[in-house]
């Protein structure tokens, strides 16, 4: 979690096109409400991948969200998660677990949030 120096929508766009440009899939992007979600994501083959992946370890899915901080910042923050299994029976989140540090996901995640404290200084 960050502050940064721009509106939700702004920051929600920003993010959406570094990803883009990086190679995830953006699956769902909402700037009136500061949010975004990216397809499943394997690192290693820089390609967005269907929720059928087994490769649970590795493939990753972001989220962020955005809140407005008056006059003209935003609370963002980013999930970065992974699955524990790849259950078919599990629906929903309940296979997710956020990305620890060592994880690319995470790694990736770091790397976004600083290019947008750069571009958004607060």
């Amino acid at each position: 979690m960050d502050t940064v120096g721009a509106s939700p929508g702004i920051v929600i766009g920003a993010l959406a096109s570094e990803l883009e440009t990086l190679g995830l899939r953006v699956r769902a992007v909402s700037r009136a409400e500061g949010y975004l979600e990216t397809a499943w994501f394997d690192p290693t083959t820089r390609r967005s991948v269907g929720p059928e992946h087994r490769r649970t370890g590795r493939v990753f899915r972001m989220r962020a969200y955005a809140d407005s901080v008056p006059p003209a910042r935003s609370e963002l923050v980013i999930e970065t998660v992974f699955r524990r299994t790849a259950d078919p029976s599990a629906t929903g989140r309940e296979e997710e677990i956020i990305a620890p540090p060592e994880h690319p996901g995470d790694s990736l995640t770091q790397r976004v949030l600083e290019n947008l404290r750069k571009r958004f200084p607060r």
